[in-house]
């Protein structure tokens, strides 16, 4: 293990990767990235998860797949259904390690309010320092989140829980292994990003998961936004074995790091 092993980190999952090519919540994906946050949560006392996969989970509970057709509405109903779900299975595998899940399910309202990011941070604060090790899951408030009070993706949401507990370093769990210079060539992932730059954005194709907001040009401008006020980034291949143990404990690399300096 690294000696330098960072005190407040954040690991953010996409529903691409939370969710079989069928679009259902993958139950073997939920036990490894429970298990690996009980281990790292040993060392790492303020440790944070941004996950999503609430509106997949519930259209798996109808038996449906999402589909770009649904209105607002129908996502919300899906995500009222799906939030527990993702919770509890969370929660079910935490609790094999003595550990506990701690949710908490926000808008862009919450985000914006001074009075509400300190309440929030008081009580994040609180959590962590509890005897018994207790892990906050967030996600966006789906079932509300309207138009106007809908964040871009939960790679925003990452990025501003990341400042806000002032995180020493952001995972980013995704289905590819970074950022590639050859979309069909693994081997030509670029391992670094040094501050500033923008040479590798040409190679960063626009367009998201089925199921999912986000893309890798949205990862990269707050990837890029983070690194510029001191906090580390690493996009990797969530489908590694030990992935957030590795990153976040043995400080390896294996995937695309954004530098702060």
């Amino acid at each position: 293990m690294n000696a330098s092993i960072f005190r407040t980190a954040l690991v953010k999952v996409g529903t691409s990767r939370m969710t079989t090519p069928e679009g259902r919540l993958d139950l073997n994906v939920v036990e490894s990235i429970a298990d690996q946050m009980a281990y790292v949560r040993r060392y790492i006392p303020r440790l944070l998860l941004v996950t999503s996969g609430a509106v997949a989970t519930g259209c798996e509970r109808y038996g449906r797949l999402r589909s770009d057709r649904e209105t607002t509405r129908k996502k919300q109903h899906y995500a009222s259904v799906g939030a527990y779900r993702v919770l509890v299975e969370y929660d079910d595998r935490l609790d094999v390690h003595g550990c506990v899940a701690a949710m908490m399910l926000l808008t862009r309202r919450e985000i914006d309010s001074a009075v509400c990011r300190r309440h929030l941070r008081d009580t994040l604060e609180e959590i962590f320092a509890d005897v018994v090790p207790t892990i906050p899951i967030i996600n966006e408030n789906d079932v509300i989140a309207t138009r106007e009070l809908r964040l871009t993706d939960n790679d925003q949401l990452a990025a501003l829980m990341a400042r806000m507990i002032r995180a020493e370093h952001v995972l980013i769990l995704t289905g590819v292994p970074g950022i590639l210079r050859d979309i069909s060539d693994p081997t030509s992932l670029i391992s670094t990003i040094p501050l500033g730059s923008t040479e590798h954005q040409r190679y960063i194709h626009d367009g998201t998961s089925e199921n999912g907001k986000g893309g890798m040009r949205r990862k990269d401008h707050y990837a890029a936004w983070l690194a510029k006020q001191g906090i580390g980034v690493t996009i990797v291949d969530g489908r590694g074995t030990n992935v957030i143990v590795d990153v976040l404990l043995e400080r390896q690399n294996p995937g695309t790091e954004y530098l702060t300096s």
